[in-house]
């Protein structure tokens, strides 16, 4: 199966790893239960904040779409059983939808189904992303279950987890079918809209897709390259409780890392707080910005026809490039628009 946009043949990918973050309560600060990335992930980042295919550029060129599948496996119809009403699973779209907007990345809803098995509901059977998965690579699919079995070492339980990318191999653009069937993220129930541990704030679905999407946390990393996100200032630990903060010049909220003060990430949805509620990273700030913010990443240079006997000419944008004739891939009420000779992007009609 190939990448089915020019953003998915740099950016989409298989479970490296997968993160946990901690069902969030009053009471407690979300922790996470995760394997670090493994360090050719790391080192890609890198190198992709040095081109035109980094994280940021990506964020900033706008208008990527993804169509969501949702599956809800439950052993009995309330939250605690797993169960999410469709209605639910949309309204969590679209705190997903409200919070990247500005990254201009949208998702846009495919379709729930529904499968009362409690097994599935309590585990983490591989076999039930094997059965239910649909679409392509490039399309997100969520699992509402009951129960991720398991236990951070806070003793909490996990809330989530989600798929990393992997690092694309040479240039071959075929995803294997193992990574097909691993992709993917996986929520609780109750920690999403409608459930019983829901606050209206919880960034349970927000921050496990920004990992399907390739962000790391705040927190990993070292202090000279942080998590390789230009506007993310590095820290050595999760920011934990937000009360007594220290203040910026500015009124901001600081944090003392990596030998001095610096702006606090804190509101990222990538950070473990108690406060986080906004998405940092990679450009994107809901925060008044700084006297002397830095500088926003340059535009994308056009992106040149492939030459007529490469096995790129023979990908296509996600709907098609200007000479393609056959089918397409936009969802109902997504038009195909043209971005360059061979690139293209479903992006909502006007």
């Amino acid at each position: 199966m190939y990448f089915s946009t020019f953003l998915m043949a740099i950016l989409m990918a298989s479970a490296i790893s997968a993160s946990a973050i901690q069902q969030r309560q009053e009471e407690e600060v979300p922790q996470c239960d995760e394997a670090p990335p493994s360090e050719e992930f790391v080192e890609y980042s890198k190198a992709l904040q040095h081109n035109i295919s980094s994280l940021t550029s990506r964020q900033a060129q706008k208008r990527y779409n993804f169509r969501v599948y949702a599956h809800v496996v439950y052993s009995e119809k309330n939250s605690k059983g797993g169960y999410v009403s469709e209605e639910n699973v949309k309204k969590d779209i679209d705190l997903l939808n409200k919070r990247y907007s500005r990254a201009g990345i949208s998702f846009t809803y495919a379709e729930t189904d529904y499968l009362q098995n409690s097994a599935w509901a309590h585990s983490n059977d591989p076999a039930m992303k094997k059965k239910l998965r649909r679409g392509g690579y490039a399309d997100l699919n969520l699992y509402y279950v009951a129960k991720i079995p398991g236990k951070l070492i806070s003793g909490g339980p996990i809330g989530g987890h989600c798929t990393y990318p992997i690092v694309p191999r040479g240039n071959s653009l075929t995803v294997p079918q193992a990574t097909m069937e691993r992709d993917g993220c996986v929520m609780i129930a109750t920690s999403v809209p409608g459930g019983s541990s829901w606050s209206g704030l919880s960034p349970l679905t927000t921050h496990e897709v920004g990992h399907w999407l390739g962000l790391r946390h705040t927190f990993e990393g070292n202090c000279k390259d942080g998590d390789t996100i230009d506007d993310t200032f590095p820290q050595e630990k999760p920011t934990g409780k937000c009360e007594n903060q220290p203040k910026l010049p500015d009124g901001r909220p600081g944090a003392y890392a990596c030998g001095g003060l610096h702006p606090s990430n804190s509101l990222n949805f990538m950070d473990y707080s108690s406060c986080s509620r906004q998405k940092l990273g990679g450009s994107l700030t809901d925060q008044k910005p700084p006297e002397n913010p830095k500088p926003e990443p340059k535009p994308n240079p056009p992106t040149p026809k492939p030459p007529s006997n490469s096995g790129e000419s023979k990908v296509w944008g996600q709907c098609g490039g200007r000479d393609w004739k056959g089918p397409t891939a936009c969802s109902k009420g997504l038009v195909c628009k043209h971005f360059g000779v061979w690139y293209s992007q479903c992006v909502p009609a006007a």
